[in-house]
């Protein structure tokens, strides 16, 4: 099963399989859960992942309920059709972290909106000591809305906007022509990447 697919954002999925990252089975569930897959195609590969992939325990985390068999979580999620399941048991709420091939400042799009990248979770919680790190890749204080890009985007109002962007899996490089972004997007990208 080619895992790299199912990222909703073909430059961080090429990305990952590029460097050759290995995600681990609740990852991989995770990112079939978050993905824009059928719900046939999520099925058929949540079944790839149980009869390929060593079972593990879930554990605790801030939006799901501890597990004892991935396994058998992914069997309950594909007998109930993803419905009538508790919102403690549904794996597409987990926080994982997925390597991205974007750097501070990078003009990115996402749905047709032209974004400023400034920063993603996983830039701003490590402390220097990996602690606050290591509880965001475990989950224990985050959940799937916190994985999102912190970006600047021109508002239908004119404005510029920062703060909260869409998910970061859903972000790609712009391809378009410069002279098609707005020169105030130009302008924060160029000041973000002079920015040590």
């Amino acid at each position: 099963m080619d895992i790299y697919a199912f990222i909703r954002s073909p430059d961080i999925g090429d990305y990952c399989r590029s460097i050759g990252h290995i995600f681990s089975p609740l990852e991989m569930a995770v990112i079939v859960a978050q993905s824009n897959m059928t719900l046939a195609e999520k099925h058929d590969a949540w079944w790839h992942i149980i009869s390929d992939c060593q079972d593990m325990s879930i554990p605790e985390m801030h939006c799901f309920n501890a597990r004892d068999s991935l396994h058998e979580c992914l069997r309950e999620l594909i007998a109930n059709n993803n419905y009538d399941i508790d919102p403690n048991d549904d794996i597409s709420t987990i926080f994982i972290h997925v390597p991205v091939p974007f750097q501070k400042g990078d003009i990115l799009e996402c749905k047709g909106t032209v974004h400023v990248l400034y920063d993603l979770p996983h830039w701003f919680v490590d402390d220097g000591t990996g602690a606050s790190y290591e509880k965001m890749r475990t989950g224990e204080f985050f959940d799937d809305t916190d994985m999102v890009a912190y970006t600047y985007r021109i508002l239908e109002n004119g404005s510029v906007f920062h703060g909260h962007g869409p998910s970061y899996l859903e972000l790609k490089f712009y391809r378009g022509e410069p002279n098609m972004v707005d020169p105030r997007l130009l302008e924060l990208s160029a000041s973000i990447k002079r920015t040590p």
